[in-house]
């Protein structure tokens, strides 16, 4: 129930199927993504591979 003056804001997704996909870099340690949902987000961490510091002769 809306008063007068007020309005809607915000609506919610619709639910059901949904797919996304990702290309990742080969960067990435795909032994390492963890995943986890609260409250109805999803949060999904990728981790990348250190990078190697190269060092060069004088």
């Amino acid at each position: 129930h809306l008063e007068e003056g007020q309005s809607v804001q915000r609506k919610e997704w619709p639910s059901g199927h949904f797919v996304r996909r990702f290309t990742l870099p080969d960067t990435t340690e795909t032994d390492h993504i963890s995943a986890s949902c609260a409250d109805g987000i999803l949060e999904i961490v990728i981790p990348k591979q250190p990078e190697v510091q190269t060092q060069r002769s004088p």
